[in-house]
């Protein structure tokens, strides 16, 4: 499992750095857009949490594909302090 996330983490960079090359030597509409969509994609993920746990009343009890598409933040507690503090902070506005 850690070879296959070092292989996308590699093509993830290789490509992030592709689309800022297209950026700024060519300035290409489409790899602005494209840049975009990449930053606002996990952004929008981990916000729509909050709504989630509103849904679920935050009794931690979440629906069997909402577990599946919610799993990787579970990791959320083995990341930096602050990040989890934050995360806490976030989703104790949706909880109340």
């Amino acid at each position: 499992m850690a070879v296959v996330i070092a292989i996308f983490g590699v093509a993830f960079t290789a490509f992030c750095v592709w689309l800022v090359v297209r950026i700024v030597n060519r300035r290409e509409r489409w790899a602005k857009w494209a840049a975009v969509v990449l930053v606002s994609t996990p952004v929008l993920y981990v916000l729509s949490t909050g709504p989630v746990v509103w849904y679920c009343r935050g009794d931690g009890d979440l629906p069997g594909w909402l577990t599946i598409i919610y799993w990787p933040l579970r990791l959320m507690p083995d990341g930096p302090e602050f990040v989890e503090d934050a995360f806490d902070w976030y989703i104790g506005l949706w909880v109340r």
